[in-house]
């Protein structure tokens, strides 16, 4: 009994000085800003074979894009899931074309979306990989009209260089985050198919 009393006494004692610190108000909340950070890397040889036949073009050797978006915040990010990106891929050559390929759930490696809803810890990242199919916009395959060498095996184009840009949304409540990628250079190799 004597020590719930004394209790009840230095409770007493400490809630006049509880209000006292409360003058202050809490500052504005503002959302997080540039929580997200970005990177691409490209898989690809340095020539690419391409067979040309009556229906079109294929390519036999796969280029793939990797895109890591990692939450720069010191925070979990958390919230309802809007996963949609575009990569255009710009070629510089004396007839330039845009390339693009759409980011969506189906290249998203990690994390998983779970119930409409997708986390990153600190430092986490998520992961994106897709094929890349070197035709553009035009539905032109990238080196169409330039000029080319004749060799013994197939008609050589290149090199042409190649710079990516890229906007991805992961978070309904997440701004998106637009960055660039490095150069990169490819040759390509046309064969009768």
């Amino acid at each position: 009994m004597q020590t719930t009393k004394r209790t009840r006494q230095a409770y007493f004692a400490l809630l006049p000085l509880l209000f006292l610190s409360c003058d202050e108000p809490f500052p504005d909340y503002s959302e997080p800003q540039n929580v997200l950070s970005g990177e691409i890397s490209i898989i690809a040889p340095d020539t690419v074979i391409v067979y040309k036949t009556k229906s079109g073009y294929s390519v036999n050797t796969p280029l793939i894009m990797n895109v890591t978006i990692t939450n720069s915040h010191d925070d979990l990010l958390q919230g309802e899931a809007l996963v949609d990106g575009l990569v255009t891929v710009q070629s510089f050559s004396e007839i330039p074309r845009a390339l693009t390929v759409q980011l969506t759930t189906g290249n998203l490696l990690a994390p998983p979306v779970f119930q409409r809803n997708i986390a990153l810890g600190p430092g986490a990242s998520a992961q994106f990989s897709t094929l890349w199919i070197p035709f553009g916009i035009d539905d032109k395959i990238v080196y169409d009209g330039l000029p080319y060498v004749q060799s013994a095996s197939g008609r050589i184009y290149g090199p042409i260089d190649f710079a990516p840009a890229i906007e991805v949304q992961l978070f309904e409540r997440v701004q998106p985050i637009k960055f660039d990628g490095a150069m990169f250079t490819l040759t390509f190799r046309e064969l009768d198919g």
